[in-house]
Parts: structure tokens; C-alpha cells; sequence
């Protein structure tokens, strides 16, 4: 038997004042329990979490902070609270229905693999902050092809399914209602401005007949309500406050009407007004055409509309038959496309193909996205390099425990995994290692074997796949084998696979120092998401590492000892992060602009660059003469939170 989906829904409000969270009550409640957990976050107590908890679902109050206030404070601990909950219950699949919580959910399913759903529920455009939404989420649900609509400018992976709201076809039930002379019309829903309620009192008004009685029902701005009493005088009209349950309420009414100014996703009081067989007069915006659709659209006015709203009340006035000729037709249609059960049933199935795509999802990179992004690289572009890798702590780790080695630099021999231009190792050879380079690209090796020779710097390449048994010449050969910027591209199994491939061709005795970006680092997930979100991001598949993943591989694999230690201090990380934020900047140049920049940049290295090979060596001399007498100290924040973390791993 399949393992249980365990969901976390997480709900912007507690009470069941908003057609979401009725919505949402009516997911939870149909969900299959056989295949599916479901868990509830909502702020605080109220009518929702009360009546999920009668349903026998657990249920947690995290009020989660605005992270426009920026109270750190708060906003970290809004995180730990989720991520306990996460970790505590063994979430799979967050399901979330509102911007902020989305926020939070979606960082932290990106932080633990956990896919996340929003629902959507509106069809207003945020901007920016739908962007921001696009890439935190893995799937989106809207309640409508109008809603849908919102995304369609970036929905460029098709992620968003439509699946509508759902009513409860037993409950709603059409009841005949005598008829007398008295037209009995309602509004039921939030009582604020974009629904616009005052034209429904401006309409009866000017139809200034007597056989009309109006009911407004439900809760909302107090203002905007006393305004709506102000303006209703000399009509018949009631006002009703706010109630759970309103079957009832809807059934003594003739007809409902939603005179929405916009916004709307897919109204519940259509929905239900429709499967109790009852005529909804509606303002003409998508989501209200969309619900009531072709066969129905008579009943639609143009938002503000005060002649075409006052058209159709006179025409059902004055026709009352019509009510009854269109009961079977609005029934039928609610069956169709609003049954509640069927449409969660669409929903587990969205479940369920998404939990499928993560444990499927794609385990490394293929070769050709392996390819080299540059051909050539400039003495004075390398010189660079070296001096950032020689100042880096990774480096200075490397240099103390070759120390512990007791191998002169002449007899060290070194190994690259996926050595892309091989700077680190190549700083090993200039001091007169012995150097290996690894890669399963020809072309990669090719251009790092240029550098080498640039350098007068000898080299022995070898084209292996580090998801393979290493040839037998290299299986414990090296006294240190070195990666950056390789183990991260893979997931799953194939990641202790690939640290495997380091720690089987160092020798007994040997070392192997793997760096890899951090999850825990707020300076990485700023640049990936930025990336993300202007389309620069080109990396098909990065998972980063946290560090106690390293460590379950270094236990797993049998490392005589490790530790794990970070790669620059967070003062250092921020300045490069903000030059690598400037960099995420002009890629979103036009293409000529971005050249332009980069032949400045360029020519600026060259002006301040004038080492020639030689300076070079000596720089590195001196540099590694005055690391094996220093001390740095270790440090719990870069350790744990540097954008890059690197295992040191003695076999």
C-alpha cells in the first residue's frame, strides 16, 4: 500500500467569512483520508480551525508576519514555527492561498524539497509580486480560466491547472418557495466597495416598485455599511449580519444579485445560488461570465450599470415565470462544473502528479548543458581567479592540512572532479604539485589544459563520469581530490554517488574537500531568485546543500573524519553577492549593452592587472608561505550560513 500524501494547507484567515476559506473547508473535508494527511495552519482560533478540527485534522496557529515591516524578529520566527511544523509532521505537499503565506511556504519548500501549491483565488493582478509567486510555487490551482488569465504573460512552464470552486449538491438542494407579489432579491457575501452593493439600492430605487423587497446579508467595512443604510431609505429593504450558514437565508429569496466591480475568481454565491436552482443577476466582469456561462448570460450587466441592472430586475419582475423555466438549467449547470466532489477529486489528482514529478524529477544535468560557457580565458581573467580562490578560507583549509599531510608541494598529488577551468588545482601546480584534471566533457578539459600550459604548468587530463567507478589506475591514488561547483548540480542518490567518486581515488590517509552552495545562505537564494525571476537563471538543476546533508553522506560513506567549514566571511559574501546582483542586472540589458559593459570591465582588468607568470608564482609562493603561519579562527556563522560551505573529508 502507497504511503499516505501528508498536505499542509495553510490559510490566510480563520473565519469562514471569505468564499476562500469555505472553499478551502470543503477541500479538506472531501479529501480522500485513504491517500491523504491533511494539516491546517490559520492565525489564530475561529470558525475555520474549529470546524476542521471536528473533522479529526490537526490544526496549528502561526501568525505569519509581514516581510514588508522587516522585523526580523518576527519574521525568523514565523520560519521556525513553520519549519518545525514541517519537520515535525513530515509535510510532502504544501497548499497555501494567499501571497504572504505563500512567501513562507514557498522559501521553505525550496529550503527542504517540498513542492508548493497556492490556490488562486482572485483574478487582481499583483504586479511583481506574481512573479515572485511563479517561481516560489511548483504548481498553481486557479478557480477559473479569468483567474488563470492573471498569469498568462509568465506562465511559460504551464503549471497552473483550473480546477473550480466546489458546493455540496446534497446540501444545496432546489425547495419550491410560494411565490407571492413580493419579488424577494438578495446580496449575500462581504459588504465593502469593489462589490459594489449600492448600485443593487440605486436600481430598486429607480424601479420605485413596492412588490420589490431587498435582503443585504453579511459583514464587511462598517463605513461602507452605514453609507449602504444611509442611502437604502424609503425601500424595503433588510439588512442581515453575517452568518455561517445561509442555505436557508439564499432559499427565501427569488434572486440573487453580485454587482462586483472586479476582482472576483470564482464567487461561491454564484455556485451555490445556481445549484439551488435560483437566478443570479451578475455585473459582466470575467469570473462572473465564466461561472454563469453562454446559456445564461442574460442575466449579466456591465459593472455600474445602474439601467442594465434595473432592465433585468423589471424583466423578472414582470415575468416571474422565468425563475421557474431557467431552475433546471441553473441546476444542471452546478451539477456539471461545481460538484464538490468531483472537483476535489481534481485536485487529489494534482496531488498526486506532483508528489509523482518530485520523485522522478530530474536526478543530473545531460551532457550538452555541461558545455562550456566560455572558449577562451585571458591570462589577466586567471591571474583574477587565482587571487580570489588564494584568499577564500576553502583554500586556506587546504593549505593546513596539507601541513598535517607532511607532503612537500613537489611529491603532492591532486585531483579535480569537474574541473571546469581547474584555478584551484592549477595554484597546487604552480608550487609544483603534481596535477589531475576530471571531467566527462572533451571540450571542458581541453580549454583547462590551455590555461595550464599558459602557465607552463604540467597536467594530466582524463575524461571520466563521476556517476561511474573511477578507472582502476586513479582508485586510490591521490593524496586530495577537490570539487567546486559540481556536486550541486545532481539530486538524490546520484549526490553521495558523485562524493563517492572523490573518496575513491584518494588514497588511506587522504583528504577530499567538496565545496557546494548553502541553503542556509539568504545571500544565495537572493541572487537564484532574482535570476529566477528576470529568466537569467540558465542552470537547469542546482540543489544546494545543507550541513547536515554533508554530513549524512561523509557518515554514510565512511569518512575517517570531516567537517564542514564556510568558504568566505558574510561581510565578504555580501560584497561579492551585490557585485554578483549587479552582474544579474545586465543580463537583463539588451545583448549590445551587455557587451559594451564587458569590454569596460575587460579593459579595466587590464589596466590593473600587469603580472606576468612569474609574478604570478611568486604570488602564490608568498601567499601559501604566509597562510602555514597563520591561524584563523573557526566561526559559527560563516560555518553554518556562508553562501558556500565545503566538506573536508579525511579518508
Amino acid at each position: 500500500m502507497c504511503e499516505k500524501i501528508r498536505v499542509l494547507f495553510i490559510s490566510s484567515f480563520s473565519s469562514l467569512k471569505g468564499g476562500g476559506q469555505r472553499s478551502l473547508y470543503l477541500l479538506i473535508k472531501y479529501l480522500d483520508k485513504n491517500r491523504f494527511v491533511p494539516f491546517l495552519i490559520v492565525p489564530q482560533p475561529g470558525e475555520l480551525s474549529e470546524e476542521v478540527s471536528k473533522l479529526g485534522v490537526k490544526v496549528f496557529f502561526v501568525n505569519f508576519w509581514r516581510i514588508r515591516t522587516l522585523n526580523v524578529f518576527f519574521i525568523v520566527l514565523s520560519f521556525v514555527k513553520l519549519i518545525k511544523i514541517i519537520r515535525q509532521e513530515k509535510i510532502d505537499l504544501i497548499h497555501t492561498d494567499s501571497p504572504r503565506q505563500t512567501l513562507y511556504g514557498g522559501i521553505v519548500g525550496k529550503l527542504f524539497s517540498i513542492p508548493v501549491i497556492i490556490h488562486l483565488r482572485v483574478a487582481d493582478n499583483l504586479l511583481w509580486l506574481d512573479k515572485i509567486l511563479y517561481v516560489l510555487t511548483d504548481s498553481m490551482i486557479a478557480v477559473s480560466e479569468a483567474v488563470k488569465r492573471r498569469f498568462k504573460s509568465i506562465d511559460r512552464r504551464n503549471k497552473i491547472y483550473v480546477v473550480y470552486n466546489g458546493v455540496e449538491l446534497d446540501v444545496f438542494v432546489p425547495l419550491e418557495r410560494e411565490r407571492d407579489d413580493i419579488l424577494k432579491i438578495g446580496y449575500f457575501g462581504r459588504i465593502e466597495e469593489r462589490k459594489g452593493v449600492e448600485i443593487i439600492i440605486d436600481a430598486v430605487k429607480e424601479v420605485n416598485n413596492e412588490r420589490i423587497e431587498l435582503v443585504i446579508q453579511g459583514d464587511g467595512d462598517r463605513k461602507y455599511m452605514q453609507r449602504l443604510r444611509d442611502k437604502a431609505s424609503g425601500i424595503n429593504v433588510v439588512f442581515k449580519s453575517y452568518k455561517k450558514d445561509i442555505v436557508d437565508d439564499i432559499q427565501g429569496v427569488d434572486v440573487v444579485v453580485l454587482p462586483s466591480l472586479y476582482g472576483e475568481g470564482m464567487p461561491r454565491i454564484i455556485i451555490e445560488t445556481m445549484a439551488l436552482g435560483k437566478v443570479v443577476i451578475a455585473s459582466d466582469i470575467p469570473s462572473n461570465r465564466e461561472a454563469l456561462g453562454k446559456d445564461l448570460e442574460e442575466f449579466l450587466f456591465k459593472p455600474k450599470d445602474k439601467i442594465g441592472l434595473i432592465s433585468l430586475l423589471r424583466k423578472i419582475l414582470y415575468n416571474r415565470e422565468i425563475l421557474e423555466e431557467k431552475k433546471h438549467l441553473l441546476r444542471r449547470r452546478a451539477e456539471e462544473l461545481f460538484d464538490i466532489r468531483i472537483n476535489t477529486k481534481k485536485i487529489e489528482d494534482i496531488y498526486t502528479k506532483i508528489i509523482k514529478n518530485r520523485d522522478t524529477k530530474k536526478r543530473y544535468m545531460l551532457p550538452q548543458e555541461w558545455d562550456p560557457q566560455k572558449e577562451t580565458y585571458s591570462q589577466e581573467e586567471m591571474n583574477e581567479r587565482i587571487r580570489k580562490t588564494i584568499f577564500s578560507r576553502h583554500f586556506y583549509h587546504v593549505i593546513k592540512l596539507i601541513q598535517r599531510l607532511h607532503i612537500p608541494y613537489e611529491k603532492l598529488k591532486i585531483a579535480e572532479v569537474g574541473c571546469g577551468t581547474g584555478t584551484f588545482s592549477l595554484i597546487l601546480g604552480l608550487l609544483g604539485a603534481e596535477v589531475t584534471l576530471i571531467d566527462f566533457n572533451e571540450r571542458i578539459l581541453e580549454i583547462a589544459a590551455q590555461i595550464f600550459h599558459s602557465y607552463h604548468c604540467k597536467v594530466r587530463c582524463i575524461k571520466a563520469d563521476c556517476l561511474d567507478s573511477p578507472p582502476p589506475e586513479l582508485n586510490n591514488y591521490f593524496d586530495i581530490a577537490v570539487s567546486g561547483g559540481l556536486v550541486e548540480h545532481f539530486s538524490g542518490n546520484y549526490r553521495m554517488k558523485c562524493i563517492d567518486f572523490h573518496r575513491q581515488i584518494v588514497r588511506s590517509g587522504g583528504f577530499c574537500s567538496i565545496s557546494v552552495p548553502n541553503k542556509w545562505s539568504v545571500f544565495y537564494w537572493i541572487i537564484r531568485l532574482f535570476r529566477e525571476l528576470t529568466r537569467t537563471w540558465r542552470i537547469s538543476l542546482e540543489v544546494p546543500f545543507s550541513g547536515n546533508e554533508l554530513r549524512r553522506i561523509a557518515d554514510s560513506l565512511g569518512f575517517k573524519e570531516y567537517w564542514i567549514r564556510g568558504n568566505f566571511s558574510l561581510l565578504e559574501d555580501f560584497r561579492i553577492y551585490v557585485r554578483g546582483l549587479v552582474s544579474a542586472v545586465v543580463d537583463i540589458f539588451p545583448l549590445s549593452l551587455q557587451e559594451k559593459l564587458r569590454r569596460w570591465k575587460k579593459e579595466k582588468l587590464l589596466n590593473s592587472s600587469i603580472e606576468s607568470n612569474k609574478d604570478i608564482v611568486n604570488f602564490c609562493h608568498k601567499s601559501v608561505r604566509k597562510i602555514e603561519t597563520s591561524v584563523v579562527q573557526d566561526n559559527f556563522l560563516i560555518d553554518n550560513f556562508s553562501a558556500v560551505i565545503i566538506l573536508f573529508a579525511f579518508k
